[in-house]
């Protein structure tokens, strides 16, 4: 089971764009003697052909424990050398985990890896007996053209079939590209919404967007590169809201941007001596609309009428209760 195989938006008009490397060792042979040893230089060899990110390469100020002595040599190299910090880190993972990830985004680069590893490193795996599983992620024609490029025998297949069920809630074109980069379902909709309207305003650029998306994702398989090319054709004006239940064509304001400006009204509105009232909507029932022109089925007063009958309950501030005058309760 591979958790990169929903990918969305890929593209044969741009061959190798995208091709992902994975490599488990079973949890029941981590303990073998060089086992661990192995997963380590294969980690050497991914970075020697230049991926485009790896597992924990967003990672780098975060402190691992599991690390030991690392730990503190990684800390100093934080300050002096990030880079070679970056690579220790990957070894370090390698050696302590059953499982690394890797994104090339240049299929020259990743049969290059291939043609590596099909020298001394499988050699000594196959005579040791460390089982290294290696699977390739991306469109069928790039990984056919890397096995037929390295002499590399297909033997298993994983096809996503799509999505099942309730599709309507599926966010559309690329929030889902940006959202299934990382199989883990850690790069949320709603922030990448969110960023598409900074970026379209002009607040932060498509790149700073791209790394931010890129940040959750451990096994480090988010292509900055697609993110960013993603983010300007989303902050595009005509592109609009892309979350479920939303509609591009869209430009009714929301129920908190009409309670909103009702109350930015009441507050210009202050009189002389500073008293400012304000305004509180009362909640629809389930399935009501909030537009100004609707009925409560409980009051059956429009929206308005009860905007006016919650303002004739609102005393000025520091305005005395009548009651306590007429002695109908004590103080």
């Amino acid at each position: 089971m591979s958790h990169t195989s929903q990918r969305r938006g890929l593209d044969p008009a741009r061959p190798g764009e995208e091709i992902i490397v994975l490599a488990m060792l079973p949890r029941a042979l981590r303990e073998k003697e060089g086992a661990l040893e192995a997963m380590k230089q294969l980690a050497r060899k991914i970075l020697e052909h230049e991926p485009h990110s790896w597992i924990s390469h967003n990672f780098l100020d975060q402190d691992i424990p599991q690390l030991g002595s690392k730990a503190s040599l990684l800390r100093l190299l934080r300050r002096l050398a990030p880079e070679a910090a970056r690579d220790l880190l990957f070894a370090g993972v390698a050696e302590k985990s059953s499982v690394i990830t890797a994104l090339y985004t240049s299929e020259k680069n990743a049969c290059a890896l291939l043609n590596d590893l099909e020298g001394s490193w499988l050699e000594n795996n196959r005579r040791e007996g460390y089982p290294v599983s290696i699977v390739l992620s991306g469109l069928f024609e790039d990984i056919e053209r890397c096995c037929g490029r390295t002499g590399i025998r297909q033997h298993t297949y994983l096809h996503s079939l799509g999505f099942r069920g309730q599709v309507s809630r599926v966010p559309a074109g690329g929030v889902l590209e940006l959202a299934t980069m990382c199989g883990h379902g850690l790069i949320s909709c709603s922030r990448v919404q969110a960023l598409t309207d900074r970026v379209r305003r002009g607040e932060m650029t498509a790149a700073l967007a791209a790394a931010d998306v890129a940040k959750p994702c451990v096994c480090g398989i988010v292509n900055r590169e697609r993110a960013e090319r993603v983010f300007r054709r989303l902050a595009e004006p005509a592109a609009g809201r892309l979350l479920p239940g939303s509609s591009a064509q869209s430009e009714a304001p929301s129920y908190s941007r009409r309670v909103r400006r009702v109350r930015e009204t009441e507050h210009a509105g202050k009189g002389a001596g500073g008293i400012s009232k304000r305004a509180r909507m009362p909640r629809a029932g389930r399935g009501q609309s909030r537009t100004s022109g609707d009925v409560s089925p409980r009051s059956g007063r429009s929206t308005e009428e009860r905007i006016d009958a919650e303002r004739g309950r609102i005393r000025p501030f520091g305005a005395r209760n009548p009651a306590w005058s007429s002695g109908q309760f004590k103080r």
